[in-house]
């Protein structure tokens, strides 16, 4: 991993969408204090203090259901009056997959509002990075981009696919704010998401750091990382064109 030596004037402010359990947290709790002014916002307070205790109080925290079109907006002035620029937005939050209108809402619209909001905050940035959980390189790499919904799997891959669409189609629609927005794949991290990632041992997500720092990442979008960092090749079907296509009935003037 790649070193950096940050005084306090060089410290950037990141905003983590989800950084109170899972990915997020692990992230969160992956920056030095002398290169990062955290804010982490989830559902759960009694999880932020936690995190917040963890890092010694060096992170910051706010509260909000993130799907809430209300407590979007009030998420939003609260942030600017934290920040008067935000550097990196990481969003981790995700819910299982149980329905359709579920995976719909809380993991592909509430995103694609979310970014749209944040935008007055981030092209104040000299050039700010959004970085968006998605899934596994080899669901992208072989399967279809999933139109059904009628099963735990299908809603699974439906997710993964439509996240990407969704971070190709920022990528491209923000570009002239200097914007830039890729997506990663975490890795198998210890969470509460599903059943199985409660046993789970891993406590570490590099690559969000490295996505909100690493100037090997200055003027890079539209691209997807793997938990190491290293650039997945996504097939052709992932581009601006396509998305705005495929995700039009969902999030029609968001972004």
């Amino acid at each position: 991993l790649s070193q950096f030596s940050y005084t306090e004037a060089m410290k950037k402010n990141i905003v983590i969408l989800g950084g109170t359990s899972g990915v997020g947290k692990a992230i969160a709790l992956g920056f030095r204090d002398d290169e990062a002014r955290l804010l982490i916002i989830g559902r759960s307070e009694a999880k932020a203090q936690r995190v917040s205790h963890q890092a010694h109080g060096k992170i910051d925290f706010l509260i909000a259901d993130l799907t809430n079109k209300n407590e979007q907006r009030k998420l939003i002035q609260e942030t600017g009056e934290k920040f008067d620029h935000i550097d990196a937005l990481i969003d981790t939050f995700g819910v299982f997959p149980s329905s359709e209108e579920i995976n719909i809402r809380t993991n592909l619209q509430a995103h694609a509002e979310l970014i749209h909001l944040f935008v007055p905050l981030l092209e104040k940035s000299e050039q700010a990075r959004v970085a968006l959980v998605t899934g596994n390189p080899q669901i992208l790499k072989l399967g279809m981009i999933c139109s059904g919904q009628k099963n735990t799997v299908e809603r699974g891959i439906w997710e993964i696919t439509h996240k990407t669409l969704l971070m190709k189609l920022a990528s491209k629609e923000l570009f002239e704010k200097n914007i830039m927005v890729n997506s990663f794949y975490p890795g198998d991290v210890q969470s509460d998401l599903m059943s199985w990632t409660k046993t789970l041992t891993n406590h570490s997500v590099s690559v969000g750091r490295m996505l909100a720092l690493d100037e090997r990442y200055t003027g890079v979008t539209g691209k997807m990382f793997d938990d190491k960092g290293n650039e997945v090749l996504l097939p052709e079907k992932y581009n601006a064109e396509v998305a705005r296509e495929k995700l039009e009935k969902y999030i029609k003037n968001t972004i």
